[in-house]
């Protein structure tokens, strides 16, 4: 209830809750002179904004949309006398159906296990304003499913604890047709059989434990699988043994328990894919399955893809078609790189072409720039020679010395796209997978990591890649490493790494963790600890190591273990102050 004052009366004025207060409210007043104008919502009803002068939600994290910009969305405002009636703009659940069209009347009302809380009113579990709470609930769970099932009831029911647990996993909300308002039909055979133990064991208290971690304990039965997946290109969950990422360990309504059905389940990771699939060239087949093209555990090639590029697309478009050759300067399909120009998930141009970057006679329709009259037939045999042509400045920075293998041997396409790409500067796959072609030992393997700047700058970020001194590397030494990650007073909004890079301040000092002594020997992992250079001999008697300290003495940038890139030791596992501080 809150009360103001105006004229030497009261207004009273109720808050409510949808659902929870009756459908239509009065907001009454006494009849006085100065309140016989209208209300603002019954002047301007499409401008008045209820918040203005109700607090109608506590600060929260998530906040209903209609609520935020036009309370009209739900709500009427009619006059009856000195009245203003406030009502739903529909019953529930029509109202909150009018925009979740997704969801259907029927799921909560007419299945066999249909939820009984549910019934008509949407606000027995969801605040209509804000919450706190993911999906507007008005309760986490399990709070809110313990709010009518009693803890003894629920416990009693399951073989282990699971009253810290996330009910959703195993049962659906509003309602199912199998029995227990299981999510699906489809049981994982432990929890079908009711054998729990054979992958969690009770820990202190509530706490269920896991008998293995990881993909172990999926491989324990799918050992085939383990042995099938150890090779070739390996999905990134696989590796990093997420197998729950995409399987529901207990039910499911899709076959082999995965989480969703088509590319709605890869996107949760791959967001950029998910992207262009709402672009406007979207790719068909990318919309309706990536197992179209993709294998989603192992493959023999890159991007999991299940076949050659130009075989995939083959099996839609006829590449021997006169009309597909005119378009492409009479190419052949076999010899056409499919994905060197077009983007196969989708884009916003016309054609899928990509959009990450274009070579100027390409997107100019210049063919003859480069070709002499057909695909097959490139100037000066493809050569450097004809990239020099146009790219002199680069002629000049070769002849420096100390070049690029790939670019010494003058194929430039090796790196290159001559056409489109997806990437920036024409790079025929991301830096790291471009890269990895010719340097495969440098990528990491399963259980080992790269520096996160690969990520998100690619090799280059370290690298040169066409010419440059000392494994073609920008800075020498540690001074490679302290470029970044030594923190440095800044007030700019953008930070420029080796004059190239340009990233946000706030990413930036993410990574510059590092506050050295002036001369950059000391203070890391701990104060006092020498980073760089030969140790004393007094260092040397707390120490088994011997030699000069750099970062690469205990990190690994390439094939590192956890966060801290820790290089591998000589038996196998990452060093740590131990490995030379023997106790």
């Amino acid at each position: 209830m809150r009360t103001g004052e105006k004229g030497g009366r009261t207004l009273a004025v109720r808050r409510w809750l949808l659902g929870i207060f009756p459908q239509v409210l009065l907001l009454t007043s006494v009849a006085l002179p100065v309140l016989a104008k209208q209300h603002p919502s019954l002047v301007n009803p499409e401008t008045t904004r209820c918040s203005t002068c109700h607090q109608l939600f506590p600060p929260s994290s998530q906040t209903h949309p209609p609520a935020e910009k036009n309370c009209l969305t739900c709500h009427r405002f009619t006059k009856e006398g000195e009245k203003t009636q406030v009502a739903l703009a529909a019953s529930q659940p029509d109202l909150c159906l009018s925009c979740h069209k997704g969801l259907s009347k029927p799921a909560s009302l007419t299945l066999t296990g249909a939820h009984p809380p549910v019934g008509d009113q949407c606000t027995s579990c969801h605040e209509p304003h804000a919450s706190t709470e993911k999906h507007l609930l008005s309760q986490g769970p399990p709070k809110l499913c313990l709010s009518c099932h009693g803890e003894n009831d629920v416990q009693d029911k399951h073989p282990l604890p699971v009253l810290a647990s996330s009910c959703v996993g195993c049962h659906a909300p509003h309602g199912s047709d199998v029995k227990g308002m299981l999510l699906g039909q489809v049981l994982h055979p432990p929890f079908a059989e009711k054998t729990c133990q054979a992958c969690h064991r009770k820990g202190l208290g509530s706490k269920v434990l896991m008998q293995k971690t990881g993909a172990a304990l999926c491989f324990a039965c799918h050992s085939q699988q383990e042995k099938t997946w150890s090779s070739g290109t390996v999905h990134g969950a696989v590796q990093k043994g997420q197998c729950t990422a995409c399987h529901n360990p207990h039910v499911s309504p899709q076959p082999h328990l995965v989480r969703a059905t088509g590319p709605a389940l890869c996107v949760g990771c791959h967001q950029d894919v998910g992207k262009k699939l709402q672009a406007k060239t979207p790719h068909p087949p990318a919309q309706e399955d990536c197992l179209t093209c993709h294998q989603p555990h192992q493959a023999d090639r890159s991007g999991l893809l299940q076949a050659p590029v130009n075989e995939l697309c083959g099996n839609c478009h006829d590449v021997s078609d006169k009309g597909f050759a005119a378009k492409h300067l009479q190419a052949k399909g076999d010899k056409l790189a499919c994905v060197g120009c077009h983007d196969p998930h989708g884009s916003q141009g016309a054609h899928l072409l990509a959009e990450g970057s274009s070579h100027p006679p390409f997107a100019e329709g210049s063919c003859d720039a480069c070709h002499e009259g057909s695909a097959q037939k490139v100037m000066e045999g493809g050569s450097r020679k004809l990239c020099f042509a146009c790219h002199s400045d680069m002629e000049e920075n070769l002849a420096k010395g100390d070049v690029h293998g790939a670019v010494e041997a003058g194929e430039c396409v090796a790196c290159h796209s001559p056409h489109a790409s997806r990437q920036s500067s024409l790079l025929k796959a991301t830096p790291a997978s471009v890269c990895g072609e010719c340097h495969p030992d440098q990528l990491p393997g399963p259980g080992e990591t790269a520096h996160g700047v690969i990520k998100v700058l690619g090799c280059q970020a370290c690298h040169q890649p066409h010419q440059g001194k000392d494994k073609l590397l920008r800075k020498a030494g540690p001074e490679l490493c302290t470029a970044c990650h030594v923190a440095k007073a800044t007030s700019e909004p953008q930070v420029t790494l080796f004059g190239k890079f340009t990233v946000p301040r706030e990413q930036w000092s993410q990574w510059a963790r590092l506050r050295l002594t002036p001369d950059g020997t000391r203070n890391h992992p701990v104060t006092g600890h020498r980073v760089l250079g030969t140790p004393t001999v007094a260092e040397r008697n707390k120490s088994s190591f011997t030699g000069e300290l750099s970062c690469l003495t205990c990190h690994d940038p390439h094939k590192g273990q956890g966060r801290a890139l820790a290089r591998q030791g000589q038996d196998g596992k990452p060093v740590t102050c131990e490995t030379c501080h023997v106790k």
